[in-house]
């Protein structure tokens, strides 16, 4: 899942998760390396095992059509955030507005370890109301045609608003279902590292 079911997973473990659970992909390699306070290496922790748990068995991914290869995944994540900003107010009972803005004020904790990536990236998001723009199936559009311009070989996520117009009922139920799957997998498995953990021969460390 993208920015917007990630956030959401931290709201429920741990809210001090937020920023490293929400910068995971800006941060690479073994947690014990990284010289960064203890919540945000949760959080990274966190957002790694979110992903290793949605890469396997996500029951969306498998009814995204082939010909996307590998990016169904990429697909498949911005969906999810499509649905769940969609139903936030259903789903969570709560304003998407406030949960936003409480998202916010944990990243602005961290801004003096932004990384210059993620610097970027969270004006783009924050200026542009990205989180909340999910709603829109035409903002999604718009997102899947800005991947396809920065990545190799990103042509073919030019149909991909195609492929969620014509199967839209289906992955608004697979998404939802997905992201409980992920959620409840990550809530029974997810336990905060220790000083000492930085725990040898985890692999999603």
């Amino acid at each position: 899942m993208n920015f917007l079911g990630h956030s959401r997973i931290s709201m429920e473990i741990d809210i001090k998760t937020m920023y490293g659970n929400f910068t995971g992909d800006f941060y690479k390699g073994r947690l014990e390396n990284l010289k960064l306070p203890s919540d945000v290496k949760n959080g990274l922790f966190l957002h790694r095992k979110i992903d290793s748990i949605s890469d396997t068995g996500n029951i969306l991914t498998e009814k995204i059509d082939k010909k996307f290869s590998i990016f169904r995944g990429v697909i498949s994540d911005i969906i999810i955030d499509h649905f769940l900003a969609l139903e936030w107010e259903k789903l969570f009972n709560e304003d998407l507005n406030d949960s936003i803005k409480m998202v916010y004020r944990e990243l602005d904790k961290y801004r003096d370890i932004y990384t210059k990536d993620f610097t970027e990236v969270y004006n783009w998001i924050s200026r542009n109301n990205i989180l909340y723009s999910y709603k829109n199936p035409e903002n999604i559009k718009r997102t899947f045609t800005g991947i396809s311009k920065r990545v190799r070989k990103g042509n073919i996520l030019t149909e991909a608003y195609d492929e969620l117009i014509k199967k839209y009922d289906l992955f608004h139920r697979l998404a939802i279902e997905e992201f409980r799957r992920t959620a409840d997998t990550v809530r029974a498995e997810y336990t905060p590292l220790t000083d000492k953990s930085a725990v040898k021969g985890n692999s999603i460390l």
